[in-house]
């Protein structure tokens, strides 16, 4: 299975709280701010990547369906923690 990077995992968690808080898949706007992207079609195509990656689904042509499928594993978590190592 491919990797996700860290842009994917700042869009599903966007998905994740928005489900959490509001009890309804957000929209591509909602997770645009969330994520911290600077265009829809950035988010857009996270979302594609994530959809083939089996974490999330949608129903075509209908609003607020997003549904997370399965969560991402905490090696990928642990994989993509920003680490800071200084040289003294």
């Amino acid at each position: 299975m491919k990797r996700i990077t860290r842009a994917q995992l700042n869009v599903f968690d966007a998905i994740v709280t928005n489900i959490r808080r509001r009890n309804y898949a957000p929209s591509i706007e909602e997770i645009l701010t969330v994520s911290g992207h600077k265009s829809k079609s950035t988010v857009h195509r996270h979302l594609l990547i994530l959809k083939s990656a089996g974490y999330i689904q949608w129903e075509e042509g209908r609003t607020r369906t997003l549904k997370v499928i399965k969560a991402v594993s905490e090696e990928d978590r642990e994989r993509l923690t920003i680490k800071f190592e200084y040289a003294y």
